[in-house]
Formats: structure tokens, sequence, C-alpha cells
């Protein structure tokens, strides 16, 4: 790659846009030509994975995990709305957001290494290198009938040789999950109509419905301020804010994963 203008660190996402522009000189910037192609892609992956043999059997293993678990669990069910699970698109301006900040917010300025550019979330690479272009999401009533979940499907993912990786996430805003990543080869268009051979990344996220319940309630508070949040990650300030958004946020989503845990533990209470 030629040598990277050293220039300040971009405090926008219209500043990104511009960086990309000035230093990488891609095909298209982060306009509407790459909208159009955005689109026209995640359609196409979205509608080839609906119609997967993967996917079909993935939503027909929500039967089989629901009854393994109530046999576990004196006939507790698990999955909630198993009937309702669809796949999810991260819209573009989502994509483009998320690309600033992956490349710049959680990074420092300047890099120590031409090597680290190479990282960059660009038009061309955004369909490889963003891993919930295309997702789907998994409710269940417990805490610990994630990693049946998990299990479940990793081994699906074995049959279709799909390559698998799972995040637990515990991120100190009170989100707590575990994400599975299945990754596979497929095909897109770049950006001059061409074919393009890529290993695409699908998002399952497993969450609990405590988790998913507060999350649909302060999504909005915590989205709004998502890119100041992780501008300011370093500063605890924000624990001694008790009238802002952010503090009711973080404490809700810790104290429900705490009671997560009781109610297992509750429910796994033999009677006397």
């Amino acid at each position: 790659m030629s040598e990277i203008k050293k220039l300040e660190k971009p405090a926008s996402v219209e500043e990104f846009k511009r960086y990309i522009l000035e230093n990488f000189k891609p095909t298209v910037g982060f306009g509407s030509e790459f909208e159009k192609i955005y689109t026209l892609n995640q359609n196409s992956l979205c509608d080839k994975f609906e119609a997967s043999d993967f996917w079909k059997e993935f939503i027909l293993s929500t039967k089989e995990i629901d009854a393994r678990y109530r046999k576990d669990n004196n006939e507790f069910d698990l999955i909630l709305h198993p009937d309702k699970i669809k796949i999810y698109k991260k819209g573009v301006q989502e994509a483009i957001e998320k690309a600033y900040r992956t490349s710049i917010v959680n990074n420092e300025f300047p890099f120590e290494s031409s090597e680290y550019f190479e990282q960059f979330v660009l038009p061309e690479n955004i369909f490889e290198k963003l891993n919930d272009i295309i997702r789907t999401e998994i409710i269940v009533k417990y805490i610990d009938g994630i990693d049946l979940v998990i299990a479940f499907l990793e081994n699906l993912s074995k049959k279709y040789n799909f390559k698998t990786k799972v995040e637990p996430k515990s991120k100190e805003e009170g989100y707590f999950a575990k994400h599975l990543y299945i990754s596979y080869k497929n095909k897109i268009v770049d950006f001059e109509s061409q074919p393009k051979e890529i290993e695409h990344t699908f998002e399952i996220q497993i969450r609990t419905q405590l988790q998913d319940t507060i999350k649909s309630i302060l999504h909005n508070h915590y989205e709004k301020d998502r890119i100041k949040y992780q501008k300011e990650q370093e500063s605890t300030n924000w624990r001694w804010q008790f009238k802002e958004s952010r503090f009711m946020t973080n404490y809700i989503g810790h104290i429900l994963h705490f009671f997560d845990g009781i109610i297992v533990k509750i429910k796994d209470q033999k009677e006397d």
C-alpha cells in the first residue's frame, strides 16, 4: 500500500468518509453508489441464506433444542417464540458507522505501523470485514440454555462444513449475550459488476429474555450516543453521572444478568 498521509484522527463519520477517499482511493466511497451495491449484495446474501438447507434445518432444530431442555429441566420451555426467528439486515448507515467505529474509534491515532491499515473496513471489503450484515437472534428464557443452543448450532454447522466462532459478550455497558459466527463461501458483485467470491460471516445472537427486554427498551438511549461513549471508553466518570441515560442503561443490564443467574438457581432447586 502506498504511504498513508499523516492526518488528524477523523472525529465523525463524515470525516471518516473523506479520510477513506483521500487515503485509500477506493473504487467508490461510502456514497450513493456504495449504498446501491451494498443493498444489492445484502439482499442476495439474505435470500440465498434463507433458502439454504442450513437455515431450514436451523429453524427445525429449535424444536429439538426445546425438547432436550424440557427433558433435562422439569418440562421448562427454553426458546422464546421459535416461530418468529428471522433474518435481520444491517442498514447501510449502520454499516458505515460500524466501519468508522471498527477502523477509527476503537483504535489509537497515529498508528505505529502501516500494517494496521490493512484492517480498515472499506467499501470494497465491508462484506468480508463486518460479521453482522445479516444476522439472527435466539431469545432464551433461561441463561443456562445459551450454551445448549450454541452446541447444537456448532454441530449443525459442522455438517455443512461451515467455520464457527463463539464470542461471549460481557460489556461494561451492561450487554450480556453470546454470539455465534458462522463463516462460509459465497458470491457477491464488486463495484465493477463482476462476481467476487468471499468468505461471508453470519451472526447469531443468543441472549436471555430479560436481556432482550432491556435491550429493546433502552436501545435508542445507547445507540444515540454509541460513538461518543466508545470514544470515552477509558473514562469512568459515567459511573457517578446517575442522572444520565448511560448510567441507567449500563447498570440495569448488569442487574438483569445477576437476576438471570438467580432465576436458574431457583429453577434448579429440588422440591423438599
